[in-house]
Protein backbone atom coordinates (compact mmCIF):
# COMPACT_ATOMS: atom_id res chain seq x y z
CA UNK A 1 0.00 0.00 0.00
CA UNK A 2 2.79 2.41 0.93
CA UNK A 3 4.66 1.75 -2.31
CA UNK A 4 1.56 2.06 -4.46
CA UNK A 5 0.51 5.36 -2.86
CA UNK A 6 4.00 6.80 -3.21
CA UNK A 7 4.37 5.80 -6.87
CA UNK A 8 0.94 7.24 -7.67
CA UNK A 9 1.98 10.46 -5.95
CA UNK A 10 5.16 10.64 -8.02
CA UNK A 11 3.46 9.80 -11.31
CA UNK A 12 0.66 12.34 -10.96
CA UNK A 13 3.02 15.08 -9.78
CA UNK A 14 5.44 14.62 -12.68
CA UNK A 15 2.77 14.10 -15.34
CA UNK A 16 0.29 16.80 -14.30
CA UNK A 17 2.66 19.41 -12.89
CA UNK A 18 1.79 21.64 -9.92
CA UNK A 19 -1.42 23.08 -11.41
CA UNK A 20 -2.89 19.81 -12.70
CA UNK A 21 -1.89 18.07 -9.51
CA UNK A 22 -3.58 20.87 -7.59
CA UNK A 23 -6.88 20.30 -9.41
CA UNK A 24 -6.71 16.54 -8.86
CA UNK A 25 -5.68 16.85 -5.20
CA UNK A 26 -8.42 19.38 -4.42
CA UNK A 27 -11.05 17.14 -6.03
CA UNK A 28 -9.80 14.06 -4.23
CA UNK A 29 -9.65 15.94 -0.92
CA UNK A 30 -13.35 16.85 -1.15
CA UNK A 31 -14.26 13.26 -2.04
CA UNK A 32 -12.33 11.90 0.92
CA UNK A 33 -13.60 14.56 3.33
CA UNK A 34 -17.25 14.09 2.35
CA UNK A 35 -16.96 10.29 2.53
CA UNK A 36 -15.23 10.43 5.90
CA UNK A 37 -17.81 12.78 7.40
CA UNK A 38 -20.62 10.54 6.12
CA UNK A 39 -19.49 7.46 8.10
CA UNK A 40 -21.12 8.37 11.44
CA UNK A 41 -19.19 5.57 13.14
CA UNK A 42 -21.55 2.93 11.75
CA UNK A 43 -18.76 0.49 10.88
CA UNK A 44 -17.08 0.82 14.29
CA UNK A 45 -20.43 0.30 16.01
CA UNK A 46 -20.95 -2.85 13.96
CA UNK A 47 -17.53 -4.24 14.90
CA UNK A 48 -17.98 -3.50 18.61
CA UNK A 49 -21.52 -4.88 18.87
CA UNK A 50 -20.55 -7.96 16.91
CA UNK A 51 -17.60 -8.55 19.22
CA UNK A 52 -19.91 -8.33 22.25
CA UNK A 53 -22.58 -10.70 20.89
CA UNK A 54 -23.18 -11.88 17.36
CA UNK A 55 -26.38 -10.08 16.54
CA UNK A 56 -29.45 -10.90 14.56
CA UNK A 57 -30.14 -8.92 11.41
CA UNK A 58 -26.50 -7.83 11.10
CA UNK A 59 -26.40 -8.30 7.32
CA UNK A 60 -29.37 -5.97 6.83
CA UNK A 61 -27.73 -3.42 9.15
CA UNK A 62 -24.54 -3.50 7.06
CA UNK A 63 -26.42 -3.15 3.77
CA UNK A 64 -28.61 -0.27 4.96
CA UNK A 65 -25.58 1.46 6.49
CA UNK A 66 -23.72 1.28 3.18
CA UNK A 67 -26.63 2.93 1.37
CA UNK A 68 -26.95 5.63 4.03
CA UNK A 69 -23.24 6.60 3.98
CA UNK A 70 -23.25 6.72 0.16
CA UNK A 71 -26.20 9.13 0.02
CA UNK A 72 -24.81 11.27 2.83
CA UNK A 73 -21.43 11.53 1.11
CA UNK A 74 -22.98 12.86 -2.09
CA UNK A 75 -24.94 15.49 -0.17
CA UNK A 76 -21.90 16.54 1.85
CA UNK A 77 -19.69 16.77 -1.25
CA UNK A 78 -22.23 19.06 -2.92
CA UNK A 79 -22.35 21.18 0.24
CA UNK A 80 -18.55 21.49 0.47
CA UNK A 81 -18.32 22.42 -3.22
CA UNK A 82 -20.89 25.18 -2.76
CA UNK A 83 -18.65 26.83 -0.16
CA UNK A 84 -15.18 25.92 -1.38
CA UNK A 85 -15.06 24.88 -5.03
CA UNK A 86 -12.43 27.38 -6.09
CA UNK A 87 -10.89 26.29 -9.40
CA UNK A 88 -12.56 22.87 -9.58
CA UNK A 89 -16.11 23.79 -10.63
CA UNK A 90 -15.70 21.81 -13.85
CA UNK A 91 -15.28 18.60 -11.81
CA UNK A 92 -18.20 19.25 -9.42
CA UNK A 93 -20.56 16.57 -10.72
CA UNK A 94 -17.81 13.96 -10.93
CA UNK A 95 -16.67 14.77 -7.40
CA UNK A 96 -20.18 14.46 -5.92
CA UNK A 97 -20.87 11.14 -7.67
CA UNK A 98 -17.45 9.66 -6.85
CA UNK A 99 -17.88 10.43 -3.15
CA UNK A 100 -20.67 7.83 -2.86
CA UNK A 101 -18.66 4.68 -3.72
CA UNK A 102 -15.66 6.01 -1.80
CA UNK A 103 -17.89 6.35 1.27
CA UNK A 104 -18.98 2.71 0.88
CA UNK A 105 -15.32 1.76 0.45
CA UNK A 106 -14.45 3.42 3.77
CA UNK A 107 -17.40 1.78 5.54
CA UNK A 108 -16.64 -1.72 4.27
CA UNK A 109 -12.90 -1.42 4.91
CA UNK A 110 -13.56 -0.50 8.55
CA UNK A 111 -16.20 -3.22 8.86
CA UNK A 112 -13.70 -5.84 7.72
CA UNK A 113 -12.11 -5.51 11.15
CA UNK A 114 -14.83 -8.03 12.04
CA UNK A 115 -12.18 -10.54 11.02
CA UNK A 116 -9.60 -10.29 13.82
CA UNK A 117 -6.97 -11.77 11.50
CA UNK A 118 -7.27 -8.59 9.36
CA UNK A 119 -6.41 -10.47 6.16
CA UNK A 120 -9.30 -8.97 4.17
CA UNK A 121 -8.84 -5.61 5.89
CA UNK A 122 -5.25 -5.39 4.64
CA UNK A 123 -6.29 -6.49 1.15
CA UNK A 124 -8.98 -3.79 1.12
CA UNK A 125 -6.51 -1.07 2.08
CA UNK A 126 -4.13 -2.16 -0.68
CA UNK A 127 -6.67 -2.76 -3.44
CA UNK A 128 -7.66 0.82 -4.28
CA UNK A 129 -4.17 2.44 -4.28
CA UNK A 130 -2.80 -0.41 -6.37
CA UNK A 131 -5.71 -0.26 -8.82
CA UNK A 132 -5.38 3.51 -9.15
CA UNK A 133 -1.63 3.19 -9.75
CA UNK A 134 -2.23 0.71 -12.59
CA UNK A 135 -4.93 2.94 -14.07
CA UNK A 136 -2.78 6.08 -13.86
CA UNK A 137 0.17 4.30 -15.47
CA UNK A 138 -2.05 3.06 -18.30
CA UNK A 139 -3.38 6.57 -18.88
CA UNK A 140 0.17 7.92 -18.85
CA UNK A 141 1.33 5.42 -21.48
CA UNK A 142 -1.60 6.34 -23.74
CA UNK A 143 -1.09 10.11 -23.18
CA UNK A 144 -4.56 10.47 -21.61
CA UNK A 145 -3.49 11.25 -18.05
CA UNK A 146 -5.36 14.27 -16.68
CA UNK A 147 -7.23 15.29 -13.55
CA UNK A 148 -10.54 14.46 -15.24
CA UNK A 149 -9.46 11.01 -16.45
CA UNK A 150 -8.03 10.16 -13.02
CA UNK A 151 -11.29 11.13 -11.30
CA UNK A 152 -13.25 9.01 -13.78
CA UNK A 153 -11.01 6.04 -13.00
CA UNK A 154 -11.44 6.76 -9.30
CA UNK A 155 -15.21 6.51 -9.70
CA UNK A 156 -15.10 3.28 -11.70
CA UNK A 157 -12.50 1.46 -9.63
CA UNK A 158 -13.85 2.55 -6.26
CA UNK A 159 -17.36 1.43 -7.22
CA UNK A 160 -16.10 -2.00 -8.23
CA UNK A 161 -13.91 -2.52 -5.17
CA UNK A 162 -16.55 -1.18 -2.77
CA UNK A 163 -19.14 -3.66 -4.05
CA UNK A 164 -16.69 -6.55 -3.70
CA UNK A 165 -15.81 -5.51 -0.15
CA UNK A 166 -19.48 -5.15 0.78
CA UNK A 167 -20.03 -8.69 -0.45
CA UNK A 168 -17.13 -9.84 1.76
CA UNK A 169 -18.58 -8.10 4.83
CA UNK A 170 -22.00 -9.68 4.27
CA UNK A 171 -20.39 -13.08 3.80
CA UNK A 172 -18.49 -12.80 7.10
CA UNK A 173 -21.67 -11.84 8.94
CA UNK A 174 -23.60 -14.74 7.42
CA UNK A 175 -20.82 -17.29 7.93
CA UNK A 176 -19.99 -16.48 11.55
CA UNK A 177 -23.37 -15.30 12.79
CA UNK A 178 -25.43 -17.49 15.11
CA UNK A 179 -28.31 -15.07 15.70
CA UNK A 180 -27.87 -15.30 19.46
CA UNK A 181 -27.61 -11.58 20.14
CA UNK A 182 -30.25 -8.90 19.99
CA UNK A 183 -31.29 -7.40 16.68
CA UNK A 184 -28.81 -4.90 15.31
CA UNK A 185 -30.59 -1.80 14.05
CA UNK A 186 -29.34 1.40 12.51
CA UNK A 187 -31.25 3.64 14.93
CA UNK A 188 -30.30 1.77 18.09
CA UNK A 189 -26.58 1.87 17.25
CA UNK A 190 -26.58 5.44 16.01
CA UNK A 191 -25.69 6.75 19.48
CA UNK A 192 -22.59 4.55 19.73
CA UNK A 193 -21.67 5.40 16.16
CA UNK A 194 -21.93 9.12 16.90
CA UNK A 195 -19.46 8.73 19.78
CA UNK A 196 -16.92 7.23 17.42
CA UNK A 197 -17.81 9.62 14.63
CA UNK A 198 -17.33 12.72 16.74
CA UNK A 199 -13.71 11.65 17.13
CA UNK A 200 -13.37 10.87 13.43
CA UNK A 201 -15.02 14.13 12.39
CA UNK A 202 -12.67 16.20 14.53
CA UNK A 203 -9.74 14.22 13.15
CA UNK A 204 -10.93 14.98 9.62
CA UNK A 205 -11.29 18.64 10.53
CA UNK A 206 -7.76 18.73 11.93
CA UNK A 207 -6.36 16.87 8.93
CA UNK A 208 -8.17 18.90 6.26
CA UNK A 209 -8.56 22.41 7.64
CA UNK A 210 -5.10 23.36 6.37
CA UNK A 211 -5.93 22.24 2.85
CA UNK A 212 -9.38 23.86 2.86
CA UNK A 213 -7.88 27.17 3.97
CA UNK A 214 -5.04 26.93 1.46
CA UNK A 215 -7.45 26.01 -1.35
CA UNK A 216 -9.42 29.20 -0.73
CA UNK A 217 -6.33 31.44 -0.52
CA UNK A 218 -3.87 30.03 -3.06
CA UNK A 219 -3.55 29.12 -6.71
CA UNK A 220 -4.01 25.58 -8.01
CA UNK A 221 -0.24 25.30 -8.50
CA UNK A 222 0.51 26.31 -4.90
CA UNK A 223 -2.10 23.87 -3.65
CA UNK A 224 -0.62 21.13 -5.84
CA UNK A 225 2.86 21.68 -4.39
CA UNK A 226 1.54 21.54 -0.82
CA UNK A 227 -0.58 18.46 -1.51
CA UNK A 228 2.47 16.58 -2.76
CA UNK A 229 4.43 17.41 0.40
CA UNK A 230 1.50 16.42 2.62
CA UNK A 231 0.79 13.14 0.81
CA UNK A 232 4.48 12.18 0.78
CA UNK A 233 4.86 12.84 4.50
CA UNK A 234 1.94 10.49 5.28
CA UNK A 235 4.06 7.55 4.20
CA UNK A 236 5.96 7.77 7.47
CA UNK A 237 2.81 6.99 9.46
CA UNK A 238 1.67 3.91 7.58
CA UNK A 239 3.29 1.45 9.99
CA UNK A 240 1.69 3.12 13.01
CA UNK A 241 -1.71 3.26 11.32
CA UNK A 242 -1.53 -0.48 10.62
CA UNK A 243 -0.60 -1.15 14.24
CA UNK A 244 -3.55 0.98 15.42
CA UNK A 245 -5.96 -0.99 13.25
CA UNK A 246 -4.58 -4.31 14.48
CA UNK A 247 -4.82 -3.30 18.15
CA UNK A 248 -8.38 -2.04 17.74
CA UNK A 249 -9.46 -5.22 15.96
CA UNK A 250 -7.91 -7.42 18.64
CA UNK A 251 -9.39 -5.55 21.61
CA UNK A 252 -12.63 -3.93 20.39
CA UNK A 253 -15.43 -4.52 22.87
CA UNK A 254 -13.31 -6.86 25.03
CA UNK A 255 -13.38 -4.95 28.30
CA UNK A 256 -11.46 -7.69 30.13
CA UNK A 257 -8.42 -7.06 27.95
CA UNK A 258 -5.79 -4.52 29.00
CA UNK A 259 -3.91 -3.49 25.86
CA UNK A 260 -1.71 -0.85 27.54
CA UNK A 261 1.44 -2.97 27.48
CA UNK A 262 0.94 -3.76 23.80
CA UNK A 263 0.25 -0.09 23.05
CA UNK A 264 3.40 1.03 24.86
CA UNK A 265 5.52 -1.55 23.05
CA UNK A 266 4.07 -0.58 19.67
CA UNK A 267 4.72 3.08 20.48
CA UNK A 268 8.39 2.47 21.35
CA UNK A 269 9.03 0.26 18.33
CA UNK A 270 7.65 2.85 15.90
CA UNK A 271 8.01 6.35 17.38
CA UNK A 272 11.77 6.48 17.91
CA UNK A 273 12.91 4.83 14.65
CA UNK A 274 10.45 6.92 12.61
CA UNK A 275 11.53 10.14 14.35
CA UNK A 276 15.12 9.41 13.39
CA UNK A 277 14.02 8.61 9.85
CA UNK A 278 12.07 11.87 9.69
CA UNK A 279 15.18 13.79 10.72
CA UNK A 280 17.17 12.29 7.87
CA UNK A 281 14.40 12.81 5.34
CA UNK A 282 13.92 16.42 6.43
CA UNK A 283 17.63 17.18 6.09
CA UNK A 284 17.66 15.83 2.55
CA UNK A 285 14.21 17.16 1.56
CA UNK A 286 15.28 19.84 -0.98
CA UNK A 287 17.30 17.35 -3.00
CA UNK A 288 14.76 14.54 -2.50
CA UNK A 289 11.75 16.54 -3.66
CA UNK A 290 13.58 17.90 -6.68
CA UNK A 291 14.86 14.47 -7.69
CA UNK A 292 11.62 12.54 -7.12
CA UNK A 293 8.93 15.02 -8.16
CA UNK A 294 10.79 17.58 -10.24
CA UNK A 295 12.31 20.99 -9.61
CA UNK A 296 8.87 22.64 -9.58
CA UNK A 297 8.15 20.97 -6.22
CA UNK A 298 11.40 21.96 -4.52
CA UNK A 299 9.65 24.89 -2.80
CA UNK A 300 7.76 22.39 -0.61
CA UNK A 301 10.93 21.38 1.28
CA UNK A 302 10.19 23.30 4.50
CA UNK A 303 6.52 22.33 4.77
CA UNK A 304 7.39 18.74 3.88
CA UNK A 305 10.01 18.59 6.64
CA UNK A 306 7.59 19.92 9.23
CA UNK A 307 4.83 17.56 8.09
CA UNK A 308 7.11 14.52 8.38
CA UNK A 309 7.48 15.09 12.13
CA UNK A 310 3.79 15.99 12.42
CA UNK A 311 2.81 12.69 10.83
CA UNK A 312 4.92 10.54 13.16
CA UNK A 313 3.77 12.39 16.29
CA UNK A 314 0.11 12.39 15.24
CA UNK A 315 0.13 8.69 14.34
CA UNK A 316 1.80 7.86 17.66
CA UNK A 317 -0.92 9.76 19.49
CA UNK A 318 -3.62 7.84 17.61
CA UNK A 319 -1.89 4.56 18.44
CA UNK A 320 -2.13 5.26 22.18
CA UNK A 321 -5.73 6.45 21.79
CA UNK A 322 -6.75 2.94 20.71
CA UNK A 323 -7.06 2.12 24.42
CA UNK A 324 -10.16 4.30 24.57
CA UNK A 325 -11.42 3.31 21.13
CA UNK A 326 -11.31 -0.40 21.94
CA UNK A 327 -12.94 0.07 25.35
CA UNK A 328 -15.84 2.05 23.88
CA UNK A 329 -14.72 5.32 25.50
CA UNK A 330 -14.42 7.60 22.47
CA UNK A 331 -15.37 10.57 24.63
CA UNK A 332 -11.78 10.71 25.90
CA UNK A 333 -10.47 10.73 22.35
CA UNK A 334 -12.99 13.43 21.51
CA UNK A 335 -11.62 15.58 24.34
CA UNK A 336 -8.06 15.41 23.09
CA UNK A 337 -9.15 16.07 19.51
CA UNK A 338 -11.15 19.12 20.54
CA UNK A 339 -8.40 20.71 22.63
CA UNK A 340 -5.80 19.96 19.96
CA UNK A 341 -7.72 22.03 17.41
CA UNK A 342 -6.84 25.20 19.31
CA UNK A 343 -3.41 25.79 17.67
CA UNK A 344 -4.92 25.43 14.19
CA UNK A 345 -7.88 27.70 14.92
CA UNK A 346 -5.61 30.34 16.45
CA UNK A 347 -3.20 30.20 13.50
CA UNK A 348 -5.77 30.67 10.73
CA UNK A 349 -6.43 34.43 11.18
CA UNK A 350 -2.70 35.14 11.14
CA UNK A 351 -1.80 33.23 7.97
CA UNK A 352 0.70 35.37 6.02
CA UNK A 353 0.35 36.02 2.31
CA UNK A 354 3.70 34.35 1.72
CA UNK A 355 4.70 30.98 3.17
CA UNK A 356 1.11 30.10 4.07
CA UNK A 357 1.91 26.41 3.63
CA UNK A 358 4.77 26.54 6.16
CA UNK A 359 2.55 28.40 8.64
CA UNK A 360 -0.24 25.82 8.35
CA UNK A 361 2.19 22.90 8.61
CA UNK A 362 3.61 24.36 11.83
CA UNK A 363 0.11 24.73 13.26
CA UNK A 364 -0.58 21.06 12.47
CA UNK A 365 2.67 20.06 14.19
CA UNK A 366 1.66 21.97 17.33
CA UNK A 367 -1.74 20.27 17.23
CA UNK A 368 -0.17 16.80 16.99
CA UNK A 369 2.18 17.50 19.88
CA UNK A 370 -0.73 18.67 22.01
CA UNK A 371 -2.75 15.54 21.14
CA UNK A 372 0.12 13.28 22.16
CA UNK A 373 0.65 15.04 25.48
CA UNK A 374 -3.07 15.01 26.26
CA UNK A 375 -3.36 11.31 25.43
CA UNK A 376 -0.53 10.38 27.79
CA UNK A 377 -2.00 12.60 30.52
CA UNK A 378 -5.45 11.03 30.15
CA UNK A 379 -4.02 7.52 30.31
CA UNK A 380 -2.10 8.52 33.43
CA UNK A 381 -5.24 9.89 35.13
CA UNK A 382 -7.62 7.11 34.05
CA UNK A 383 -5.43 4.02 34.39
CA UNK A 384 -2.34 5.01 36.39
CA UNK A 385 -0.29 4.48 33.24
CA UNK A 386 3.38 5.27 33.79
CA UNK A 387 4.77 7.49 30.97
CA UNK A 388 8.19 5.89 31.54
CA UNK A 389 6.79 2.86 29.70
CA UNK A 390 7.12 4.91 26.53
CA UNK A 391 10.86 5.45 27.00
CA UNK A 392 13.13 3.38 24.70
CA UNK A 393 14.48 0.09 26.07
CA UNK A 394 17.37 -2.18 25.15
CA UNK A 395 14.94 -5.10 25.12
CA UNK A 396 13.11 -3.49 22.19
CA UNK A 397 16.16 -4.03 20.01
CA UNK A 398 16.19 -7.72 20.93
CA UNK A 399 12.48 -7.96 20.13
CA UNK A 400 13.01 -6.44 16.70
CA UNK A 401 15.92 -8.80 15.98
CA UNK A 402 13.93 -11.84 17.07
CA UNK A 403 10.99 -10.77 14.91
CA UNK A 404 13.27 -10.22 11.92
CA UNK A 405 14.90 -13.61 12.46
CA UNK A 406 11.48 -15.29 12.55
CA UNK A 407 10.23 -13.76 9.29
CA UNK A 408 13.51 -13.54 7.42
CA UNK A 409 14.31 -16.20 4.78
CA UNK A 410 17.88 -16.12 6.06
CA UNK A 411 18.39 -17.82 9.40
CA UNK A 412 20.38 -15.80 11.92
CA UNK A 413 22.52 -18.08 14.06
Amino acid sequence: MTGASFLLNVLTARALGPEGRGHYSASLMIIMLAAGLAQFGLAQALVVRWREAQNQNATRYALVSAIVVALLAMALAACILSFNGNGIDEFATLIAVASAPYSVYLFTTSALQLDAGLALFNVARLALPLAMLCAAFSLYLTSHLSASSLLSCQLLLTSTIALLLLHSVLRILKREGNGAGAQLRLTSNFGLGIKYHSVTALGLATGHVDKLVLLSQSTAAQFGIYSVSYASSRLLGMMQDSASAALFAANAGKLDNNPLDDLATSFRLTFYPLTLLSTGVAAASPALLSWVFGEQFQDAAISFSILCFECVIGSSSWLLAQYYQARIQPGRVLLRQTVALIPVIVAIPFIPQENAANWLATALLASSLLRLLLTVMLLRVDTGFNPHQLAPRISDISLVLRTFARISPWKIR
